[in-house]
């Protein structure tokens, strides 16, 4: 059985990638690739 705080933890994790996604999306793709950090390279 799935614990209830396994998926909490998950979903907050979700969550966090997503916000760092949002703020990403306001690069074109050649500034984005311009810069390593950008892409976690």
């Amino acid at each position: 059985m799935v614990r209830a705080e396994v998926i909490r933890k998950r979903l907050n994790k979700l969550d966090e990638y997503l916000s760092i996604l949002r703020r990403l999306q306001r690069y074109t793709f050649e500034e984005f690739m311009a810069d390593p950090e950008r892409y976690g390279m």
